[in-house]
C-alpha cells in the first residue's frame, strides 16, 4: 500500500479535523442569517449567532466565527 505522503495526485485534499469545523461553523452562520431575514424581524444579531456556535463548538471558535461575520458584512 502506497503511503499518502507519496502519493502525487490533483484529486487528494487532506483535510484537517480543524477545518471540517471551521466549515460547520460557517454552515451554521448562513442559517441563522438566513433565518433572521426571513423572520418577522427580518434582521439577525451577531451575539446571538456567536452564542450558538459557542454552545455547538466551544468558545475557541467564536473569534474565528465574529471575524468570518465581519468579513461576510464587509463585502456588501
Amino acid at each position: 500500500m502506497k503511503n499518502l505522503e507519496n502519493m502525487q495526485s490533483k484529486e487528494i485534499h487532506i483535510i484537517t479535523t480543524e477545518a471540517v469545523i471551521k466549515n460547520q461553523v460557517k454552515d451554521l452562520i448562513h442559517v441563522k442569517m438566513d433565518a433572521g431575514k426571513a423572520s418577522k424581524k427580518e434582521a439577525w444579531s451577531m451575539a446571538e449567532i456567536l452564542n450558538d456556535v459557542s454552545v455547538r463548538f466551544g468558545r475557541n471558535m467564536e473569534a474565528y466565527a465574529r471575524e468570518y461575520i465581519i468579513q461576510l458584512c464587509m463585502k456588501k
